[in-house]
């Protein structure tokens, strides 16, 4: 429940109300971040998280968004990962084609214990819809050995349209590599701010971040 008020209760004359806001105003409401995943190894539990995603993405169109965040997240240690793995992307390729019919993309974080990009990799492999698309979120995992090149290699072709960082205060992850990958590979998408940092002024925390993110990006355009 956050402070926003948007939520899967929310009334249908809600929903037009914050759709018509963000109309009316300079900012584009680009998702809905749901907590939704797909590796509960118990049927019940795992169905209802396929139904709530598809009440995201119902949301998501009545409000005017654009897609529906979800998670992996997590390996069972009764059940095999490779099966974990399958169970995802059925849930994704189920999920996918409902969301399609509403013209909203799904975007899969990078996140949890299953979220590594190499997993990530052979989840997609199984995923046919073409609306669903990988979410970067600056996991240091995948730069152990300094191979994020590497991993980001792996992905690249199914990225989606979304990612997170968190640079403010310094950060493990090879951000200014990241950038220099995603503009040599012609990525068009939205970078979101995802930070837990308490800062004094927030909103001159934001500046500074923003400022530190144009250099980056002035950096990567400057290389060729």
């Amino acid at each position: 429940k956050y402070a926003h008020g948007v939520e899967l209760d929310s009334s249908a004359e809600r929903r037009r109300e914050v759709k018509r806001q963000f109309a009316d105003s300079p900012v584009k409401l680009i998702g809905i971040a749901s907590a939704e995943n797909f590796d509960s190894p118990d049927a019940a539990k795992w169905r209802e998280s396929i139904e709530k995603a598809k009440a995201h993405v119902v949301l998501a169109r009545d409000v005017g968004a654009t897609g529906v965040r979800v998670f992996p997240n997590a390996f069972h240690k009764e059940v095999p990962e490779a099966q974990t793995l399958t169970q995802i992307a059925r849930s994704l390729n189920e999920l996918g084609a409902f969301a399609r019919d509403y013209g909203i993309r799904i975007r899969i974080e990078n996140h949890g214990p299953v979220g590594t990009l190499a997993n990530m990799r052979k989840i997609m492999d199984q995923v046919d819809q073409k609306n669903v698309g990988i979410k970067l979120n600056g996991d240091v995992r995948d730069n152990q050995g300094g191979k994020f090149a590497e991993k980001f290699a792996l992905v690249k072709d199914r990225l989606g349209d979304t990612l997170h960082f968190r640079m403010y205060g310094g950060s493990q992850f090879p951000y200014q590599l990241q950038w220099d990958l995603l503009i040599d590979a012609e990525w068009d998408g939205w970078c979101f701010v995802e930070e837990s940092v308490k800062a004094p002024d927030r909103v001159q925390a934001l500046a500074e971040e923003r400022l530190d993110w144009e250099k980056m990006i002035a950096r990567s355009l400057a290389r060729s």
